[in-house]
This record gives structure tokens, C-alpha cells and sequence, in this order.
């Protein structure tokens, strides 16, 4: 929700690419069939829906919430895999 940025941490953003679908613009993507991953064109963040993150403890009171930037490569793993694969097969093909 676009409501947790923090200008500490997330200002000034250039650009925001969405790594389930590879777009940079607010064309939403399903992950895990209950999450719902969308860029902000506006602040150039991910909007993640479906997904609470209550296994991070807010941080002096204010950082990691409703930020999930340090669960990323988790969250994303399988989609930032296929990413890999598929452009190393183009690669060598």
C-alpha cells in the first residue's frame, strides 16, 4: 500500500519493475494464486496485496511496515528464476 512509503527509504525511486510480470507500469500480476503484485506509476514502488508480512517486525517504530523490500528475493524467488532461465536460453540460442 503506497500509504507505508517512507521518503527515508523509498525517495526518490526512478523506475519500479514488477518481477511477476516484468512490466513497469500498474498492470497487476498474481503470485502464489493470493497475492497481488502491481507497480505505482506514480512512486515507482510494488504494491503488494494478499500478503500481510506479519513475519517482519516493524523497525523503530516506522520501517518495515507494509514494506517488504527485505522479503523480496523470497517472495519472488520462483518468478526472478524463470527470469534467469529464460534469458540465459535466449542467450544461447
Amino acid at each position: 500500500d503506497v500509504r507505508y512509503i517512507q521518503p527515508v527509504v523509498a525517495a526518490p525511486c526512478a523506475m519500479c519493475i514488477n518481477p511477476v510480470n516484468w512490466r513497469t507500469d500498474a498492470t497487476p500480476a498474481t503470485l502464489h494464486d493470493t497475492i497481488t503484485v502491481s507497480g505505482s506509476p506514480e512512486h515507482h514502488v510494488l504494491v503488494v496485496k494478499g500478503y500481510s508480512g506479519s513475519e517482519y517486525q516493524p523497525i523503530l517504530g516506522f520501517l518495515n511496515v507494509g514494506d517488504f523490500h527485505s522479503a523480496e528475493p523470497w517472495l519472488y524467488e520462483e518468478c526472478l528464476r524463470e527470469n534467469i532461465r529464460a534469458r540465459v536460453e535466449a542467450y544461447y540460442n
